[in-house]
């Protein structure tokens, strides 16, 4: 099968897009080229992923959406979904919206590079230098740090745990950094980007991994990519109460309040057994890319019949 993909490589090269990239091109099955490429004439399946140009459509083949967020059309939404056989929505709720305006529409959540950052607890990586001496324990965030983060949560760990480093992990909205900076103690630490293939290195040094988003109209749609990528790795995860994330309650601690968010947080640094660690590895193999591939592989194949 020839997949022609869509999306805003040069500008989000580690993007959800990019992971299902590497897992199409990872099987025998799969031909995969860009937009731009001498061989688009040739796809099979046109597949567009995230608001990044024009849905093309050709006579006799198929044409899917695989859709990250909620808010991206603002209003758009009947007039890209006429032009596609296929949408993959990333959330329940973006299943659920969907479907009643679209008969193909497939839930297939977002996932982990699950062999990539289970390094994090199979394997020795060397420390990287910037939080070398930072002091344990490291309770951590990956990720955009922007309007999705809850800034209040962030500075009651820091307030009422001055022994612990908070340890924020990605690019910073500067309006968000300075809020944060503002409500908490200095033991905050802004460690910037870092290029995915240093992500393993970063959270092997982590004592609590954790989520602290906002719970609101645009999160709730939500599906944290971050989710398995951190179960992947062993560690405990603490996760405010996003609905995507319910489903994983026995191995994800979900707090409903800013108080719940740091005595859950306190507990995930009590001893961990081992029991607790190989079901959060099991759960991240479960949903690595690749079964997220297959599954969208068998949809296709099936045209959709019989599939959910």
């Amino acid at each position: 099968m020839r997949i022609l993909l869509n999306y805003l490589y040069q500008y989000y090269p580690f993007t959800t897009a990019s992971y299902i990239e590497m897992a199409m091109r990872e099987r025998k099955e799969f031909e995969v080229f860009r937009m731009g490429e001498n061989r688009v004439s040739c796809a099979d399946v046109y597949l567009n992923i995230e608001p990044c140009g024009t849905i093309i459509r050709w006579p006799g083949r198929k044409t899917c959406y695989w859709e990250i967020d909620n808010h991206i059309h603002r209003g758009q939404d009947h007039e890209m979904y006429e032009k596609v056989d296929y949408i993959f929505a990333s959330s329940r709720y973006q299943y659920a919206k969907r479907k009643k305006i679209h008969p193909q529409v497939f839930f297939i959540p977002n996932a982990a590079d699950f062999n990539h950052f289970n390094k994090a607890l199979t394997e020795k990586l060397p420390v990287p230098r910037d939080i070398r001496n930072i002091v344990h324990p490291i309770v951590a965030f990956t990720g955009r740090i922007d309007f999705r983060m809850n800034t209040e949560i962030i500075g009651k760990l820091s307030k009422i745990h001055p022994e612990w480093s908070i340890v924020l992990i990605g690019l910073a909205e500067e309006d968000i950094k300075e809020q944060i900076k503002k409500n908490s103690r200095n033991n905050v630490f802004f460690l910037g980007y870092k290029n995915p293939e240093e992500i393993p290195s970063y959270l092997q040094q982590f004592d609590v991994c954790i989520i602290p988003y906002l719970v609101n109209n645009s999160t709730k749609t939500m599906y944290p990519v971050k989710l398995h990528e951190y179960l992947a790795t062993g560690k405990p995860v603490v996760c405010t109460n996003l609905p995507e994330v319910e489903p994983f309650k026995e191995v994800v601690s979900i707090a409903k309040t800013k108080d719940d968010f740091v005595k859950l947080t306190e507990k995930a640094l009590t001893a961990e057994s081992e029991e607790q660690i190989k079901k959060r590895v099991g759960i991240a193999r479960e949903n690595k890319w690749e079964n997220r591939i297959m599954h969208m592989e068998e949809i296709m194949n099936c045209d959709g019949r019989n599939i959910i």
